[in-house]
C-alpha cells in the first residue's frame, strides 16, 4: 500500500519532519524563558527575533535528512537506522546552523538556546520517528 502511494508518503514525512523542527525550536524558545525565570540565562529577546531562523533551520534539516535517505519508501526498515539519521542530522544540523549565524553575523542568537535547541530537536525528532515506525509497521 505504501509502494503505491510513495509521493504521498514522502511528501507526508517531509511535512510532519517539518512540523516537528519548528515545534522544537518554538519549544526551546519558551524552555529558555522558563529557565530565564529562575535567573539561569541572559537577557529575553522576543520569538519573533528568530523570524529568519525560522525558515532557515527547517530547510537544513529538510536537506540533512534528505542526504540521509530519510524519504525513500523503504525508510522504516529499522527503527535503530531511524536514530542514527537522527542523530546525524542533529549534530551537523546544529555545526551548519552555527555556521550560517556567523557567516550571516545574526545578532541575539543566544548559544543556550541552540543547545536547548538540540536536545528538543532530536527528542522529538526520535519521538516522531518511533510513533511512524510502529504506525507504517501496523499498516503494512
Amino acid at each position: 500500500m505504501l509502494r503505491e502511494h510513495a509521493t504521498l508518503t514522502r511528501q507526508f514525512a517531509i511535512s510532519v519532519d517539518i512540523v516537528t523542527v519548528i515545534t522544537a525550536f518554538i519549544l526551546s524558545f519558551y524552555i529558555r524563558l522558563a529557565l530565564m525565570a529562575l535567573g539561569l540565562f541572559g537577557v529575553a529577546t522576543s520569538l519573533w527575533d528568530y523570524g529568519l531562523l525560522l525558515i532557515i533551520i527547517p530547510v537544513i534539516w529538510w536537506a540533512l535528512l534528505n542526504m540521509y535517505n530519510a524519504y525513500t519508501w523503504q525508510r522504516f526498515t529499522s527503527l535503530q537506522a531511524e536514530y542514527g539519521r537522527v542523530f546525524r542530522t542533529t549534530i551537523l544540523g546544529i555545526l551548519i546552523l552555527t555556521a550560517v549565524v556567523f557567516t550571516f553575523r545574526i545578532r541575539n542568537l543566544p548559544r543556550s538556546l541552540i543547545a536547548i535547541f538540540a536536545v528538543v530537536s532530536f527528542s522529538l525528532l526520535i519521538l516522531e520517528k518511533t510513533v511512524l515506525y510502529y504506525t507504517i509497521g501496523e499498516m503494512r
